[in-house]
């Protein structure tokens, strides 16, 4: 773990820092996921019961995925962020992976500016670094501070940090999963969180598109049995896909390392994830990406093919 102080003393600071704001500006990593926007919006609503002005600001947002939690329409998605005098930005290794600081990082004009994250290789970018390795996802890292500061969520909240949980451990089924991951998740389904719901929202509510996606990228798919690593893709004017691509991928019983990657306008998305000891985290910075020691991503610019090669060639010799 990264952190130098007990849990109990990093929120106490935590709590402290954010009693003395007044309005407070909430940020996640660019392109973000359940676990992101779940805990963003449980903060949120937190931050208001204290008497905060709180918004959490994501740029270029689309709720499409996650009506189903509420308060997601709150969700501003300005190209700029608000103004406020403390800046929280969750679930972010980089502040240069917030959509729009890719170049410049962290705006100037906030007085306090938290980093609150549970990834590796966090580069400790905030006047007030609230880090820990050890947490199964920011879903169970935000309950605890909860519990701790003795605030007593609703149900909404509940459901928002149960979601956020159960996709950051592939529904508790990944390494990063812990007693607690599981003492937090009985403990949010007493407080009104509805696993049936839940889980039908992430899992069972896909589109044709996605589906003729995964179709698409599993037709691709590609076995490199001398290093053991899997991988596919998928062009910008392609259908998306969502998790279950890696998912699939991740159930063959040869493959060690997977790799998926999307075409964007301007790049390419490269999500990685591992079986076996392999730190995809540290493979990933050297593409500018981050993560976990199981799963990671980055954005690589170039084109699909061009980014295919540089990437698997990189794999290689790490795997050698």
């Amino acid at each position: 773990m990264l952190a130098l102080m007990t849990d109990n003393e990093i929120f106490q600071s935590l709590h402290a820092q954010l009693t003395t704001a007044k309005y407070v500006v909430i940020a996640v990593h660019a392109d973000p996921d359940m676990d992101a926007i779940g805990s963003a919006l449980a903060m949120r609503t937190y931050l208001m019961d204290q008497g905060k002005v709180a918004t959490l600001w994501l740029r270029g947002f689309s709720a499409r995925h996650y009506d189903f939690l509420a308060d997601v329409a709150s969700i501003v998605t300005d190209p700029e962020p608000p103004h406020g005098d403390t800046l929280l930005v969750m679930d972010c290794a980089t502040a240069y992976r917030v959509e729009g600081w890719q170049k410049t990082g962290v705006p100037s004009g906030y007085s306090t500016v938290i980093n609150w994250d549970h990834h590796q290789h966090n580069d400790q970018f905030g006047q007030l670094n609230v880090v820990d390795t050890g947490m199964s996802s920011m879903g169970e890292y935000v309950y605890w501070f909860f519990k701790s500061v003795g605030y007593a969520l609703d149900a909404n909240q509940a459901t928002q940090l149960y979601a956020a949980i159960v996709y950051d451990t592939g529904r508790f089924a990944y390494s990063n999963v812990t007693t607690s991951t599981f003492q937090a998740s009985a403990a949010l389904v007493e407080a009104g969180a509805q696993p049936e719901v839940v889980n039908n929202a992430i899992y069972n509510a896909k589109s044709v598109s996605q589906i003729k996606g995964l179709a698409t990228a599993m037709g691709r798919l590609t076995i490199e049995r001398r290093y053991g690593y899997v991988y596919t893709y998928l062009l910008p004017d392609e259908p998306p896909v969502s998790q279950d691509s890696l998912e699939l991928m991740r159930s063959l019983k040869t493959a060690k390392v997977l790799v998926l990657f999307r075409g964007k306008e301007c790049g390419v998305k490269v999500s990685f994830r591992s079986k076996t000891d392999f730190d995809v985290a540290t493979f990933a910075q050297q593409f500018g990406g981050g993560g976990h020691r199981r799963a990671s991503g980055a954005f690589v610019s170039g084109s699909v093919e061009s980014v295919i090669d540089t990437v698997l060639q990189a794999l290689e010799n790490a795997l050698r």
